[in-house]
């Protein structure tokens, strides 16, 4: 990870956000202001990985089967809702940076996971014509789809190397569950 590069683009992010606090304010139900001003932030996130240490148990056999296979990273805190919650509750996320570089951190976390286990995981959201709505909290969208996890080891022939189960609850910050509640289907 270069530190200096995240760094940039954390404050490229926090200053395109505050560039758009009265667009977003004087449109609050628009559905192209919404989705435009959050693209920004998961366009930057999306550009970077943090990674996890994790991966999925069928990552890595597939990795294993064949070690030229290019892994899928999941964004696993939803960058673009991230950055939705930092537009709604700008006057806690726009106005501290030490805040906002914490969550943006977060955002750009990823675990190496398959294709199809990403398409399943952005399925647990819906947004139509504008009407966002939440299927399964962050912490519990593994544990839903029965996607389990186990520590990515490092050096050469990683795949290669034994492995630990970690638990796939997803450890997520209080202030993005409770913002999540808003938008959960229940």
């Amino acid at each position: 990870m270069n530190i200096e590069r995240t760094d940039r683009y954390c404050e490229i992010a926090f200053r395109s956000l505050n560039a758009n606090i009265d667009l977003w304010k004087d449109n609050p139900s628009d559905k192209d202001t919404i989705r435009g001003v959050t693209r920004i932030y998961y366009d930057l996130v999306h550009a970077l990985s943090i990674p996890s240490g994790f991966i999925t148990v069928e990552a890595l056999e597939k990795k294993k089967n064949n070690p030229k296979w290019i892994m899928c990273r999941d964004h696993c805190y939803s960058p673009q809702f991230v950055g939705r919650m930092m537009m709604d509750l700008s006057s806690i996320y726009l106005t501290d940076y030490q805040k906002f570089k914490k969550m943006w951190y977060l955002s750009c976390t990823t675990i190496e996971i398959l294709s199809i286990q990403n398409k399943k995981l952005s399925g647990l959201t819906t947004n139509h014509k504008g009407n966002f709505k939440i299927l399964v909290p962050t912490d519990k969208k593994y544990q839903h789809l029965n996607i389990q996890l186990v520590e990515r080891q490092k050096g050469v022939k990683w795949y290669e190397k034994s492995t630990n189960s970690v638990s796939n609850y997803i450890e997520t910050p209080e202030e993005l569950l409770e913002y999540e509640k808003t938008f959960l289907v229940n």
